[in-house]
């Protein structure tokens, strides 16, 4: 996630007008600064993992069932 807003940051900074090395985003301070956010992602995606394993456990439409009611492949019946 960090290389894609890296990326975009160059992308939209290049379409505007800027040179390359201007378009360089800050990451939050320095290296210490590009720890914390690579934290705050890894902890912010834990939830969409574990559900992503927890799904393919429980078979397929099972946590949907279970979250949402009947799955849409079932709704039809």
């Amino acid at each position: 996630m960090i290389c894609f807003h890296v990326i975009e940051k160059l992308i939209s900074g290049v379409l505007a007008g800027k040179s390359v090395a201007e378009s360089v985003p800050a990451i939050g301070g320095g290296f210490v600064g590009l720890v914390c956010v690579a934290v705050m992602l890894f902890v912010a995606l834990i939830p969409f993992f574990a559900f992503k394993h927890v799904a393919r456990e429980l078979g397929q439409g099972r946590l949907n069932a279970m979250l949402f009611g009947t799955p849409i492949h079932e709704a039809g019946r």
